[in-house]
């Protein structure tokens, strides 16, 4: 009773909320109950292409908590979160986001608002991500702009740049994916190695901070860029003249550089 009361109480969970109680067997008396609460979480600012497959989830985007307790003394309470496919999908699938166990003498005007702060949080996330990620691109586009093949207009996850270098020519694959450790990965379209592998370079040097604005990532990207064709190039194209290129030395050497960001976090 005083689980359901103290919920009614609060206007945010009180309005959304349904409660199954009953005795699990009439021999013994045993007592369950269960709290279904429409948590309100708000998801409008999730990035429409990640909420578009209305086939998958033509319904409303929601959040349901259901806490179950299996004995009156409330020792053995279960709690579970369901989210509708879209919203699911929008957040990483079932396997991104865990809620805490239901803690020994707690209550659920105390757990409940925990679930609340933390799906909250995954959604500021995947928001944030979205809009650094078009920030990033939109940055390299200004720096770029001549050279652009093509990019990700709706994820913003990927960005393709031909550039060149007095007469070396080569192909940035930029891939805005989010991994603790940024790299790029400096490989020829025209050279292989013993084994039949096309030549690469990895750097693991690149540059980042989550503090940086899409203009900063842009430039020190391009630092690495600078860097890289001006003292690697030559060593590279020597290396590869000695070994024996597939490919005329008149041609000049291409190279894919892939880009991986380091995830967002909000400091």
């Amino acid at each position: 009773l005083f689980e359901y009361d103290s919920l009614l109480e609060d206007p945010s969970y009180g309005r959304n909320l349904e409660i199954y109680a009953g005795r699990k067997n009439t021999w013994t008396g045993e007592f369950s109950a269960r709290f279904l609460l429409k948590l309100p979480v708000d998801f409008s600012n999730i990035p429409v292409y990640l909420l578009k497959d209305t086939a998958l989830d033509p319904g409303e985007d929601v959040a349901l908590l259901s806490v179950s307790f299996e004995d009156a003394e409330a020792t053995q309470v279960f709690p579970k979160l369901y989210l509708s496919p879209s919203i699911e999908h929008a957040l990483g699938g079932s396997s991104a986001l865990h809620i805490p166990a239901f803690p020994s003498g707690g209550c659920l005007i105390d757990y409940v608002p925990q679930v609340c702060q933390l799906l909250t949080n995954k959604v500021q996330y995947v928001i944030q991500g979205y809009h650094k990620r078009r920030e990033y691109i939109a940055a390299f586009l200004s720096h770029f702009g001549t050279g652009v093949v093509e990019y990700d207009a709706e994820g913003f996850t990927k960005l393709t740049l031909l550039l060149m270098w007095k007469d070396f020519c080569f192909l940035v694959h930029g891939l805005i994916l989010f991994t603790p450790n940024p790299t790029l990965t400096f490989q020829s379209v025209y050279h292989f190695t013993n084994s039949g592998q096309l030549y690469s370079q990895v750097q693991t040097s690149y540059p980042y901070s989550p503090r940086w604005d899409g203009n900063e990532m842009a430039k020190r990207a391009k630092s690495v860029c600078v860097y890289v064709r001006t003292h690697l190039f030559s060593s590279l194209n020597m290396r590869l003249l000695v070994r024996g290129p597939s490919w005329p030395q008149a041609q000049p050497l291409a190279i894919f550089i892939v880009c991986k960001a380091a995830t967002v976090r909000s400091n």
